[in-house]
């Protein structure tokens, strides 16, 4: 129906609106012949390259992996070879896809494996000078609870600052937890009672202060709250449990207790948040975490190995980078509808690994999930993809799919 609501031919009747596209049977370089590849196929095939340029595959793969090259990738000049070929199973990655993610892994494994092969130096050559810079304690932020921390260095701090002579740390992990548990032979050091809060070592009541509404300052006896003592600290922040303490809500008109029914019928005394102790839990905690971080600084050796472990662990990856595929349009795509050049990186990126594409509105997020999903299907990584959008904009996506 056209737009005088008069009925009219669609395109299909006068014109083709399909345009089966099929990959190049040739290219001039080698450089053309893996850019067309990845661009068709979104992986290295040096088979199908060796066809681009009538050559043998062994020479093929020989070159790829020996000969450097000068190229551009998104705006980054580079000059290395275009793959590499990975000692974990022997596969030819290109140099982008094999040159990040883990690279202190990958290196460390090239090392071991070149002593051996002498055909994979040329990795430990490329690879060494992409390794992050690495941190030292000054750049490393952590805390009492990172998990990275070992937890003999923690047993370390308690026995150490705390006198809690004995002391250990246990990672407890089961299916469904993953906590942390402070064993102790003699919990009533006097430095373990000053950095935690320390009451009684007997179970009395206390007294906690209330202002009603006309200015009048009371006193309310407390149930007694066991003592939070240095380890106890260490331990709920370990285990990122909250940090606070309650108390009696008094009505501020009277000054007597608040009471609620239970759901079996029984009255019990409304609780509400003890600020005061609360803030100084708080604050004795920043406290306990500055000590336990200069007491790492000033331990060489504690210091040395958390360097170790955040660097390896943390400081490890780098960011891989995708190529722009050389083509405006996809295979069997409409070849009016072209694609800017973050949409079609997003798709070969999409077509490679799981990705996120976290783009603003009228960024062309739509076109881009289409043409994903259509690729996917050609290329046999997935046979039936699902889109899952708004109902508000499900009309509008049909649209633009058709």
């Amino acid at each position: 129906v056209g737009k005088g609501k008069n009925i009219e031919e669609a395109e299909i009747f006068t014109k083709r609106v399909s345009f089966p596209t099929t990959a190049p049977d040739k290219a001039s370089n080698l450089q053309d012949a893996v850019a067309i590849c990845l661009s068709f196929f979104a992986k290295l095939d040096t088979e199908y390259i060796a066809s681009l340029l009538n050559r043998d595959v062994a020479d093929v793969e020989n070159e790829l992996t020996t000969q450097p090259y000068n190229y551009f990738v998104d705006g980054i000049e580079y000059n290395r070879p275009l793959a590499f070929r990975n000692p974990v199973n022997g596969v030819i990655e290109e140099a982008e896809k094999y040159l990040s993610g883990d690279v202190v892994g990958k290196l460390e494994l090239a090392r071991e494996i070149s002593s051996e092969n002498d055909q994979y130096k040329i990795n430990v050559a490329y690879l060494e000078p992409i390794i992050p810079t690495k941190l030292t304690i000054d750049e490393i932020q952590f805390s009492l609870g990172s998990t990275f921390i070992p937890t003999e260095i923690t047993s370390d701090f308690l026995r150490t600052i705390l006198g809690l002579k004995g002391a250990k740390v246990v990672r407890l992990k089961t299916k469904h937890t993953n906590n942390y548990e402070i064993f102790v032979d003699n919990m009533h050091t006097s430095q373990n009672k000053e950095a935690g809060i320390y009451f009684s070592e007997t179970t009395e009541t206390r007294l906690s202060k209330y202002t009603l509404n006309d200015g009048t300052l009371i006193e309310v006896e407390q149930p007694y709250v066991y003592n939070k003592l240095g380890h106890h600290i260490i331990e709920i922040a370990m285990n990122n449990s909250p940090l606070r303490i309650q108390r009696y809500r008094v009505d501020r008109e009277n000054g007597s207790v608040m009471y609620q029914i239970t759901k079996d019928g029984k009255s019990v005394p409304m609780m509400e948040l003890d600020e005061e102790l609360t803030n100084l839990l708080q604050n004795k905690k920043l406290a306990l975490n500055n000590s336990f971080r200069s007491f790492v600084i000033q331990n060489i050796q504690h210091r040395e190995k958390v360097e170790a472990i955040y660097n390896r662990k943390f400081n490890s990856h780098v960011d891989r980078i995708f190529p722009e595929p050389y083509f405006d349009t996809f295979l069997n795509a409409n070849p009016n509808i072209k694609l800017r050049r973050h949409q079609k990186i997003g798709v070969y990126r999409g077509l490679t690994e799981a990705m996120g594409g976290f783009w603003g509105v009228g960024t062309g997020k739509t076109f881009a999930i289409i043409t994903l999903a259509m690729e996917m299907r050609r290329l046999g990584i997935a046979k039936k993809p699902m889109i899952v959008v708004q109902n508000a904009t499900l009309t509008q996506f049909v649209k633009d799919i058709k």
